[in-house]
């Protein structure tokens, strides 16, 4: 919910108003949003949520004449297809892309080992690690990695990976097949290229269906690997 809100405050306090439409596989969080908005006293129209797929309703948005701006976070290939139809169209339409990242966390020598660690967990692991701001690169100084890398393997394996609706469930399932595939073939990419699996990787059963993966985590990454420099949007981290 944090990057829509972020989006949306600012569009509506500006006096605009503003058509919302997630990601298809994951609706809920956003009309629990649009529920709290139309609750809040916005006056009807000027706030809107649209559900469906990126081909059919985002295409549809581009092509509107009465959508005067884009904002987009997701991924390059799609960001791009929006940047040379907002540039394109007549008259061009005003665009801001958040597009793929590999967000670095830095861990100093003196840096509280416990805190440091916490911090690395919840970002790269927490929402199965399939968002933007997740830290899925740890730059750690010679004089914590070992004491780092040893305390990170212990707590990753505590962590509980299962139906997200049950309570006590840390990491959900990876959202889909088709992400959950992209997932391992960077897995066996890194291995291939190299790197070393320290923990994790594995595709795990649950009571519930679904595609359910243990945290990964790489050590011995090279900057020149693909691992390394693309973003992966799961629960990895080297």
């Amino acid at each position: 919910m944090a990057i829509p809100a972020w989006k949306i405050a600012p569009a509506l306090a500006y006096g605009n108003s503003v058509v919302f439409k997630p990601a298809e596989l994951v609706p809920a969080s956003a009309n629990a949003l649009c529920d709290i908005i139309a609750r809040a006293g916005v006056p009807p129209g000027v706030f809107n949520l649209v559900m469906g797929s990126g081909s059919v309703v985002g295409e549809t948005m581009l092509a509107s004449t009465k959508v005067a701006a884009i904002s987009f976070t997701g991924s390059l290939s799609t960001g791009r297809r929006i940047a040379q139809t907002c540039i394109s169209a007549d008259p061009m339409k005003k665009m801001q892309l958040e597009m793929g990242g590999k967000n670095p966390m830095v861990v100093l020598d003196d840096a509280d080992l416990k805190v440091a660690v916490e911090c690395a967990i919840n970002s790269a692991f927490f929402s199965t690690g399939q968002r933007c701001t997740a830290s899925s690169r740890l730059i750690v100084t010679d004089g914590i990695y070992d004491a780092f890398l040893a305390a990170i393997t212990e707590r990753m394996d505590a962590l509980v990976v299962d139906d997200a609706c049950k309570p006590g469930t840390q990491i959900g399932p990876v959202v889909d097949q088709k992400q959950l595939e992209q997932d391992l073939m960077y897995i066996r990419l890194g291995q291939d290229e190299g790197a070393k699996l320290v923990a994790g990787g594995e595709l795990l059963k649950r009571d519930a269906p679904g595609f359910y993966l243990s945290p990964a985590l790489f050590a011995e990454v090279d900057n020149r690997m693909r691992v390394a420099r693309e973003e992966i949007f799961g629960p990895w981290q080297h």
